[in-house]
């Protein structure tokens, strides 16, 4: 067993053992098979764009997070690919609804109505929360200013959330949510500093030689397009892509929000999703 699948296997073991403590084992198995089943939905997607995928970690009281290149090919890859973990998401809460219905098992009723539920805090428009992720790669492909008030009203959002709640979850998504603004409105600066390292490479390409004391022109090139690598963003979304975007994001929302109103209209839910938390 590699490296990687010791720690995947014991962080999904960690987990299990910790949400059972806290609450309940029935609890641990729902919370878990969602989250993989969330988190290879991201994992598809990547594979589907050539991405090299590393595996699906899970972190207790974080989430789980499916890793891969950090190479993205373009923003339209990006909205695809934080959608289809809701996507996928949703589609193992309407497979529970559905068995739900033809059983009348209580239990998932309950189950449903929790994947439903995190899977639409997930889609909130907060970056690095997969609606924030879509929001990201509209920011990044409209002009600057609109850019700045998307991401500075989905950081004000968080705030909002997060006083309504003080999750310490929220707490982490404000920090990430800050980094992604401070990011954005860093972008001027990496976009000068990739026209310099771009001209510099072409340069020594042409066999001239920047106004710099260096000991192998080829190291120095060979660690300029490293650097140039990390500054590179992947193409923007055309005007349609937004549209597309948008629609994508808002159609999962809707579906996701009417599988609430009908299980959350199932009497006793909300008491049977207590008693898997361990509150009854």
């Amino acid at each position: 067993m590699s490296r990687a699948m010791q720690w995947m296997v014991g962080l999904t073991v960690l987990s299990f053992a910790v949400y059972a403590f806290f609450f309940s084992w029935q609890f641990a198995i729902i919370l878990i098979g969602s989250l993989l089943f969330h988190e290879y939905g991201h994992v598809w997607a990547m594979q589907r764009c050539g991405i090299p995928t590393k595996g699906i970690y899970l972190i207790p009281f974080v989430g789980g997070v499916a890793v891969g290149s950090n190479e993205m090919p373009s923003r339209k890859a990006d909205v695809f690919i934080s959608l289809m973990g809701p996507i996928f998401g949703l589609a193992l809460a309407i497979v529970t609804a559905i068995a739900y219905a033809l059983t009348g098992w209580m239990l998932l009723a309950a189950a449903t109505l929790f994947m439903v539920m995190v899977n639409l805090f997930n889609m909130v428009p907060i970056y690095p929360l997969d609606g924030g992720r879509v929001l990201k790669c509209v920011a990044y492909s409209v002009p600057r200013p609109v850019g700045i008030v998307l991401f500075g009203l989905s950081l004000l959002m968080a705030f909002e959330m997060f006083l309504l709640t003080w999750s310490f979850v929220l707490l982490l998504v404000i920090f990430f949510a800050w980094q992604g603004l401070f990011e954005y409105l860093e972008r001027p600066q990496r976009q000068r500093l990739r026209a310099r390292l771009e001209n510099n490479l072409s340069l020594m390409g042409e066999g001239e030689l920047p106004e710099i004391h260096i000991p192998s022109t080829e190291e120095v090139r060979a660690h300029l397009q490293k650097v140039l690598a990390t500054l590179r963003e992947p193409p923007p979304l055309s005007s349609m892509g937004i549209v597309g975007a948008a629609i994508c994001w808002s159609g999962v929302v809707a579906i996701y929000g009417q599988l609430f109103l009908y299980i959350g209209s199932v009497p006793d839910v909300l008491e049977s999703l207590a008693g898997l938390l361990g509150r009854s």
